[in-house]
């Protein structure tokens, strides 16, 4: 196993020096590679769940865990985003999530690639939840 996510990143061009260790178990992670970009998941998976975000060169974003007073905020925003895209027909619902993020980064006034509810202040996800209301014709 662990020749394929050397491998894998070799394919696109990217050296791995070092492997970083799962938050969750510490077990070495595998670079993985998806229509959203790159992400490091655990070697244990389904097992573990673990994962860091990548950047383009494969360097993992350091875990940070989400402080317990953010958590019901992005929680909240994340299910009335997800509103926007889920409903969607099978065959189009790649699509209408990658409108979504693009409509979101706007929304957040960042890069498509930095749109991540996960990282949002509690003063962001407010932003969201009013964003999305309106986008879906309820009243703020």
């Amino acid at each position: 196993m662990s020749q394929e996510p050397r491998s894998a990143a070799a394919a696109h061009g990217i050296p791995i020096t070092n492997r970083p260790a799962c938050p969750r178990c510490l077990e070495p992670m595998v670079l993985k590679f998806t229509r959203n970009g790159l992400f490091w998941g655990c070697a244990r998976y389904p097992e573990c769940a673990g994962y860091l975000r990548a950047q383009a060169n494969g360097q993992p974003i350091p875990f940070a865990p989400t402080p317990p007073e953010l958590k019901p905020w992005r929680l909240a925003a994340h299910r009335v985003f997800d509103l926007l895209w889920c409903q969607a027909p099978e065959e189009e619902r790649d699509k209408a999530r990658d409108d979504a993020y693009r409509w979101l980064a706007q929304v957040l006034r960042c890069e498509p690639e930095a749109a991540h509810i996960g990282l949002c202040s509690r003063r962001q996800c407010l932003r969201i939840l009013i964003a999305c209301a309106i986008k879906l014709g309820a009243r703020p």
